[in-house]
């Protein structure tokens, strides 16, 4: 540590750390463009100049370490005047573009030239003028404007692992662009809108829709992965304009993936649904909130008489909140029927009476980049989880190692030590001969071997069991969404449970978006709210579109995109004598409902999401619900009331939040002691590269 002055206040600082961090500590304001806590240091805009006492000029607070005993000033007139100069030297080619860019009211440097710059500019000469190229759907430019501070070159070279963008030419031909003919396409582009300063890259769907002044702004958490990235999302006449990140270290840091950033647009959709429908005859027609209640309590209530309430299951959408899922399985639960799920692309749920209390990761996200090795398995992390995926190579940056098990060679933004591809089929027999490798001299149960004898041995399993083994530090294997939904996924869960009792290594498991909370709430056929065991476990996703019920419940969902068996669902549907769908789109309703509920979205409810590191994160409703849709909590609570069941008296989400029991333990996602292997899946030939089987690759979707 090193004692410094800065302004007259003595302050202790980490030696080697920067002059403008060490201000940054006090609340110490010195003018930037270039520097950003994130990115490296570039020391491009010159901004920063601060006096230092026994150095011969100005010198930039982003580049100079801190030395004991160091005296700076940021205000004194040999600091000021430079700093004065430099804005000068900025605003030379800078257009008067104020009034209409979109930065305009929250631009660092309006700021900075209102409090640095002259009434007048002595530059007579012509500025200059860049073209403004077309980097693709969401970005827009306006390069004239671009003070060249590298702040978005560095960001996708460093961060994003993608340098979409770079800095051609010199002098006065500088220009920030792209490779000739390509576009701006990362998972997390739209970071650079927020890094640029000067309105030079700004959002393309929020061209000219509105001033920053008239915005309020509403924190909310992303429904779309389990990470539940802290959003701002900001609004004006009754309709959402932007989503911007809120920082939060513990989660998404200071970053928005490029899916949590524009999907708001879905919500001005003119597809919203925003009445309640009721089927008369081969149409829908329009009618009152009493109406549809009325109809859909009545049906549920005869179906459950005259066939028994264990014909009656309800789907719901893992995009929902723990309110909704509570109290899903409550109405379920308060008819008599336990068949409700939400693992709507799952396919293999022999497991379920040995799973964790939710799935989850057993080192907390903020510490990822902390581990040592880490092994994916069925993860395509970049589309999954792309603000992980950021922790991950910074994991590499620092040293670390990363190997991927995969039915593809996906393309990362992080380098791997080894990149395994083998077919979907052998996937667990893989994770096998990694395991038997890594565990070394432990008795291996039969059904292990015989999976790892489904594939042949390699080199590059070896390689990878002595990566696990010869690290220092935390060890983590990561089952990704692929995984999941593999059709051998309790065996992929069960081999490395085994391998993490056997070596102490970590457990990841990523759920779909809100999938921990709706464990928790009891959204499950097997369990009740809070683990909380049943007598007798209803049906899973798979048995309710086999069984052909009666009637079913679709929440939140679309039957054609959602399930991995959207086919089987469509014909059950077909079947059934009733069916309720709680919609936010017209286009997702499916033909066959008999009455829809309109849903209100993410945006326009109050609700609670639980991520990975079972961090449950409540918010508001950031705008009244378009037309007639309503909260889905507050569907469900009026639906128990027709329906006249016991305990469904709440008046607000808190209330329901209040059911469920949050104070959750530490995080252990592995099966428990005693979980049977599934045997493996046949004794054919052992696959290998060479063996030129054909199969089946399926990808998961963007969104969840």
């Amino acid at each position: 540590m090193a004692m410094i002055t800065i302004d007259g206040q003595e302050i202790e600082a980490e030696a080697g750390s920067m002059i403008i961090q060490a201000a940054d500590q006090v609340d110490i304001y010195i003018p930037r463009f270039c520097y950003h806590k994130k990115l490296s240091i570039a020391a491009n805009c010159r901004m920063c100049l601060v006096e230092v006492e026994k150095a011969p000029k100005p010198l930039p607070a982003c580049a100079t370490p801190i030395t004991d005993g160091m005296v700076i000033h940021t205000v004194s007139e040999q600091a000021v005047e430079a700093q004065q100069g430099t804005m000068e030297f900025l605003l030379i080619n800078h257009p008067l573009d104020c009034p209409i860019c979109d930065q305009g009211g929250e631009c660092p440097l309006q700021d900075q030239a209102l409090g640095y710059g002259g009434d007048v500019s002595r530059f007579s000469e012509g500025k200059r003028v860049v073209d403004d190229p077309d980097i693709g759907p969401l970005i827009e430019t306006e390069m004239t404007r671009c003070i060249h501070c590298t702040r978005c070159v560095r960001f996708g070279q460093e961060v994003a692992g993608i340098m979409e963008l770079g800095a051609i030419g010199r002098g006065e031909d500088m220009k920030i662009a792209t490779v000739i003919g390509r576009t701006v396409d990362s998972e997390v582009s739209g970071n650079v809108i927020d890094l640029c300063p000067v309105g030079a890259l700004t959002s393309k769907p929020y061209r000219f829709s509105a001033r920053a002044w008239e915005l309020a702004s509403h924190d909310a958490v992303s429904p779309h992965d389990c990470l539940g990235s802290n959003l701002n999302i900001q609004t004006a006449h009754d309709t959402v304009k932007r989503v911007l990140p809120r920082t939060n270290e513990q989660v998404n840091e200071c970053w928005l993936s490029d899916r949590d950033r524009f999907s708001y647009e879905g919500v001005n959709s003119p597809d919203r649904l925003l009445q309640p429908l009721v089927r008369v005859g081969d149409r829908f027609e329009e009618v009152a909130w009493e109406v549809a209640l009325q109809r859909a309590a009545s049906a549920l209530s005869d179906i459950g008489k005259a066939e028994g309430p264990t014909a009656i299951g309800a789907l719901a959408s893992p995009t929902a909140t723990l309110e909704e899922f509570f109290l899903l399985q409550q109405l379920m639960r308060g008819l008599g029927s336990d068949n409700v799920d939400h693992r709507l692309r799952q396919r293999d749920f022999r497991d379920d009476s040995f799973a964790a209390l939710f799935p989850g990761t057993e080192l907390p996200v903020e510490r990822i980049q902390d581990a040592a090795c880490i092994l994916l398995v069925g993860c395509h992390l970049r589309k999954e989880l792309p603000l992980v995926a950021l922790r991950v190579r910074e994991l590499c940056r620092m040293g670390g190692q990363v190997a991927a098990l995969n039915p593809m060679d996906y393309e990362q933004n992080f380098p791997l030590t080894e990149a395994l591809v083998v077919a979907p089929s052998v996937l667990p027999a893989a994770l096998a001969r990694i395991a038997i490798a890594r565990v070394g001299q432990v008795e291996v149960p039969e059904e292990l071997r015989q999976w790892a004898e489904l594939i042949a041995d390699s080199e590059e399993f070896a390689r990878t069991a002595k990566m696990l083994s010869d690290v220092e530090g935390e060890v983590v294997v990561v089952l990704g969404q692929i995984a999941a939904q593999h059709r051998e996924a309790s065996a992929l869960r069960a081999i490395a449970s085994w391998l993490a009792q056997h070596t102490g290594i970590r457990l990841a498991f990523l759920p779909e978006a809100n999938s921990a909370a709706a464990w928790i709430a009891g959204c499950v056929p097997h369990r009740q709210a809070n683990g909380d065991g049943v007598q007798e476990p209803g049906l899973n996703v798979s048995q309710m579109l086999t069984a052909r019920l009666s009637a079913y419940l679709l929440f939140g969902l679309e039957p054609t995109m959602d399930l991995a068996a959207a086919g089987n669902l469509v014909s059950a549907l077909s079947d059934a004598s009733f069916v309720l769908s709680f919609s936010t789109f017209r286009s997702a309703v499916p033909a066959q409902a008999d009455v829809v509920f309109p849903l209100a979205p993410f945006t326009e409810s109050a609700g609670t999401y639980v991520n990975c590191d079972g961090r449950a994160q409540s918010v508001e409703a950031a705008m009244d619900p378009r037309g007639m849709a309503r909260p889905g909590w507050k569907i469900l609570r009026v639906l128990g009331n027709y329906l006249a069941l016991p305990g469904f008296d709440y008046i607000t989400a808190d209330d329901v939040r209040s059911r469920v029991n949050l104070s959750l333990p530490e995080v252990v996602c592995r099966l428990e002691e005693g979980c049977p292997l599934p045997a493996a899946a046949s004794k054919s030939v052992p696959w290998s590269v060479e063996s030129q089987r054909f199969e089946r690759v399926v990808d998961v979707p963007i969104y969840d």
